[in-house]
């Protein structure tokens, strides 16, 4: 199996897209887009809690995980400048 690449970004922002375009907005909708990243490409996806840079705990945050143990977060831009 080949590690991740830019073929699985466009992929990612292609799925992330069309989930936000449906629902009306423009970010967030980790918990859609990672379901819909886990039917589309069978990553498993997973829930935590993210401590910010500001130092602020996201509530739940939804990702997803490549097969080789790399997490993917499709929708990380949501935190803007508070997350890497």
């Amino acid at each position: 199996m080949k590690g991740f690449d830019n073929e699985h970004l466009t992929q990612l922002s292609a799925i992330r897209r069309r989930v936000r375009l449906k629902s009306g907005r423009k970010d967030g909708r980790c918990g859609k887009v990672a379901e819909a990243i886990a039917s589309e490409l069978g990553w498993e996806y997973c829930w935590g809690h993210l401590r910010l840079l500001d130092g602020e705990i996201c509530w739940i945050h939804w990702c997803n995980q490549f097969a080789d143990g790399t997490i993917v977060d499709a929708t990380a831009d949501q935190f803007e400048e508070r997350w890497l």
